[in-house]
């Protein structure tokens, strides 16, 4: 006797497949959290690798900072104050400051210290254990820096500057800054009346960390470095060479107490991550840094 095949009735047909349905979308929607859940964990991990590094970047310049040179000025106007007054606030946004030539002192092609003793404006600043010859080469780091001899700028230590007046930060021809007009090996040529010390820097260019191109819908703004000029020749960080150092910035901030700069810098996602469809995914990531 042949058994008979029992067939699947539509009502278990219908069961099977709203079972698998429910599976089905019970799988996408794990798959999808998942899928979520990741992309937010490696934007979040991208942004403050960012944040910390744009930190980086402006913490090593600021290290080889002329310290009484740091100025805050409000945009791009001519209202500044020394980073260390007190009234300096968040309506100040952009920072400035004089870096000495490190790579020219740990060449050796400076000393840093001068003999005041046979020193004087007819015989030049004299300076032992300097091999400033070398700036006349071509293709030597002057070419590398893109100035010329005339742009160097000497910084003596241990006088009273002004942030605001002695630099030239107010587009004047700073009469604290001694200029530089020619070389020797141990000698450096200057057009300076005033004061002298035994410690001196070397300077080729002013840095300006600044805020622009701010967006009105998302709220933020590019923060942008400025460098290659000389505020001791009357020059502007706006006329100078330029690169973005972070985008999608909410906030920079800075202050000065006992000669410590403390940063604060706020980056947002602004939908680099590829979920704008999510609207609930668009997290800061802030982080501070000290420079002693």
């Amino acid at each position: 006797m042949r058994a008979t095949k029992k067939a699947f009735t539509l009502i278990e047909l219908i069961i099977v497949i709203v079972v698998l349905g429910i599976v089905g979308l019970m799988t996408l929607q794990v798959t999808t959290t998942v899928f979520k859940n990741y992309v937010q964990s490696k934007a979040m991990n991208s942004l403050q690798t960012q944040t910390e590094l744009v930190l980086e970047q402006i913490s090593k310049m600021l290290s080889y900072r002329i310290k009484e040179s740091v100025i805050a000025r409000k945009g791009t106007s001519s209202n500044i104050l020394p980073l260390n007054n007190d009234q300096v606030n968040n309506e100040y946004t952009t920072l400035e400051f004089i870096t000495y030539a490190r790579e020219m002192f740990n060449d050796g092609i400076y000393s840093g210290f001068a003999d005041l003793e046979p020193s004087s404006k007819a015989n030049g600043l004299i300076t032992p254990g300097s091999k400033l010859s070398s700036l006349n080469q071509e293709n030597g780091i002057l070419d590398d820096f893109g100035v010329a001899i005339t742009d160097l700028a000497v910084i003596f230590k241990g006088l009273a500057y002004d942030a605001t007046t002695s630099f030239g930060y107010n587009n004047t021809n700073s009469l604290d800054v001694a200029k530089i007009t020619s070389v020797e090996d141990n000698k450096i040529h200057l057009t300076h009346d005033g004061e002298i010390s035994e410690q001196y820097h070397i300077a080729y260019s002013a840095y300006a960390i600044a805020v622009s191109d701010e967006s009105e819908q998302r709220g933020d703004f590019t923060l942008k470095l400025y460098y290659n000029y000389q505020p001791w020749l009357g020059e502007k960080f706006q006329n100078a060479d330029s690169a973005i150092l972070a985008e999608n910035v909410t906030r920079f901030n800075f202050t000065e107490q006992n000669g410590v700069v403390v940063i604060k810098l706020c980056m947002h996602e602004a939908g680099k991550s590829g979920l704008m469809f999510d609207k609930n995914f668009d997290f800061t990531v802030c982080k501070s840094k000290a420079i002693y």
